[in-house]
């Protein structure tokens, strides 16, 4: 899916859940195989300066296609109280956080699961 359309989606998402001061974090051109991308380090400092309140994702594979780099992303949005949904199904992570990290996991499988579908010759 092009850039522009997955900002169009986000920016749908964001409006349906009140935000209207956004900003768009896009590593288009760098490889997701890991979190070393310039917009995923904007988006921690900005996180650890305080101006961040929600990260909207079009899917795990946006922020990473490693599972544990993946994790690592989640766990440090946790740490700055920061909620991260996505659009192909999001959950919360102001929940326990056990149910976080099966949930987060699940959607994971569920993600691969269906690219996999999606991609198979």
């Amino acid at each position: 899916m092009a850039i522009a359309n997955q900002e169009m989606i986000l920016r749908k998402l964001a409006e349906e859940n009140g935000k209207r001061n956004i900003a768009i974090y896009s590593d288009n051109g760098f490889s997701g195989s890991n979190l070393d991308r310039p917009a995923i380090s904007k988006l921690k400092e900005d996180a650890e300066a305080g101006i961040v309140g929600l990260v909207l994702v079009k899917d795990p594979a946006r922020v990473s296609r490693n599972f544990l780099d993946f994790d690592d992303f989640l766990d440090f949005m946790y740490d700055m109280g920061i909620e991260v949904k996505f659009s192909t199904g999001d959950f919360s992570l102001g929940e326990p956080y056990s149910a976080v990290l099966k949930k987060r996991q699940e959607v994971y499988q569920q993600f691969l699961k269906s690219k996999m579908r999606t991609t198979a010759v």
